[in-house]
């Protein structure tokens, strides 16, 4: 079978074209890493809320903190009936 020799060649350095651009990638970088870093906007960056949504989340956070006004006629209705007012009214 064949005998023949074989070379194999390796380089370490960019594609000769596309070196310029590397380089100037790199003096960019070398730049950005030298300089005090972006300036961020002072100014609201959120949009506020509509009104119809601070309604509602004001509507919530009443709700959660003064309980359901279910719940209070449920405790008293308990009352009544713990406390003996529907005892003596003939229920069969």
């Amino acid at each position: 079978m064949g005998g023949g020799s074989q070379t194999t060649t390796q380089k370490s350095e960019p594609w000769p074209p596309a070196q310029p651009y590397i380089q100037h990638g790199v003096e960019e970088a070398a730049w950005l890493y030298g300089s005090s870093g972006p300036q961020y906007y002072p100014g609201q960056t959120v949009a506020p809320f509509a009104p119809e949504t601070e309604l509602a989340m004001n509507a919530q956070a009443a709700r959660g903190l003064g309980g359901s006004p279910l719940n209070a006629a449920a405790g008293g209705y308990l009352q009544n009936v713990l406390g003996g007012q529907y005892a003596n009214q003939g229920n069969p």
